[in-house]
């Protein structure tokens, strides 16, 4: 091979690089564009999966959905949940209607929960919409469980730190989405947030990263955390704030009166 051939061919192999690179640079960015707010014209109620609920698995799915010009759901892509849980949630979503939004897409995040005494008919299930992107699912069911996960949701929490909910942020609440990076020590190395209120996705963010992983299967090392802030009197009996992680991709994090109404 002629020097100048070699060169040619080193020129044409820094521009397939180059292209993939960025390539792949826009398609992260692409994904990490904030998903604009999109109040719910219909939807429709989910039963429990009797499959997952007969096999004690609950967890937390969350679907990304896009929007036609009608704001009707033409495909539903779950980004992280057990995989007993998330056919049915996706199969859901596509049932729903939103409002238009700009970039014609929202994410909607199911909370399936198995929950002894709050049914009297094991064979129903109670379905509710506690945010306009937020629908909790409980049944009656055996000893609760996890089951095999997405190729992108193949970890476990080692450790995090608990939010305090931010005075900078008090009048708001809702369901905020990350998505997490880690590498093999597990720290993170990227954090973006897909959905969720203005005033909490900072908090969100600046939290996440402070949190460690573990990688427990061969798929990317890729995490999907929803931190739900909320409002609830109750919790001023205990502390000013009270933080749950529910599930390994899911913290509840709720204020109370005396806060909400601190400036």
């Amino acid at each position: 091979m002629t020097r100048i051939h070699m060169l040619r061919q080193a020129s044409c192999i820094g521009l397939c690089a180059c292209v993939m690179s960025t390539t792949s640079a826009a398609q992260q960015k692409a994904r990490a564009l904030y998903t604009e707010e999109a109040n719910v014209v219909s939807f429709e109620e989910l039963r429990y999966p009797e499959s997952a609920r007969s096999a004690g698995v609950q967890g937390t799915v969350v679907v990304e959905a896009k929007l036609d010009g009608s704001g009707d759901v033409v495909a539903a892509v779950p980004l992280s949940g057990p995989r007993s849980l998330i056919e049915a949630a996706a199969a859901n979503a596509r049932k729903w209607q939103f409002t238009v939004n700009r970039q014609k897409r929202v994410i909607i995040v199911y909370d399936f929960s198995l929950e002894e005494g709050r049914c009297q008919d094991r064979m129903h299930s109670l379905f509710k919409l506690r945010r306009k992107n937020v629908a909790s699912i409980t049944a009656c069911g055996g000893t609760a469980q996890t089951s095999t996960a997405l190729p992108g949701d193949q970890f476990a929490v080692v450790s995090f730190d608990e939010l305090k909910f931010p005075r900078t942020a008090i009048g708001a609440q809702g369901l905020v989405v990350v998505e997490v990076n880690f590498d093999d020590s597990g720290n993170v190395v990227s954090a973006s947030p897909l959905s969720g209120p203005s005033l909490l996705r900072a908090p969100a963010v600046d939290n996440v990263k402070k949190w460690k992983f573990k990688a427990t299967g061969s798929g990317e090392r890729r995490a999907v955390i929803g931190y739900d802030f909320s409002f609830d009197p109750a919790a001023c009996k205990s502390a000013e704030t009270l933080f749950v992680l529910r599930y390994k991709n899911l913290a509840s994090i709720t204020t109370c009166n005396d806060l909400w109404n601190t400036h």
